[in-house]
């Protein structure tokens, strides 16, 4: 059974999926903090969204 995302397919998605590649072409890294930002994510344990 394939379970629909509800990020697929959105800008956010898209942001992300370039923010990874990027960091992957150049060896860079990015940050959990970074990518709950473009998801709209709380940016650390326990934060409210």
């Amino acid at each position: 059974m394939i379970t629909e995302s509800k990020y697929r397919g959105t800008q956010d998605y898209i942001r992300l999926l370039t923010d990874l590649v990027t960091a992957a072409q150049y060896r860079g890294t990015t940050t959990y903090q970074h990518i709950a930002t473009i998801m709209g994510l709380p940016t650390s344990v326990g934060a409210p969204c």
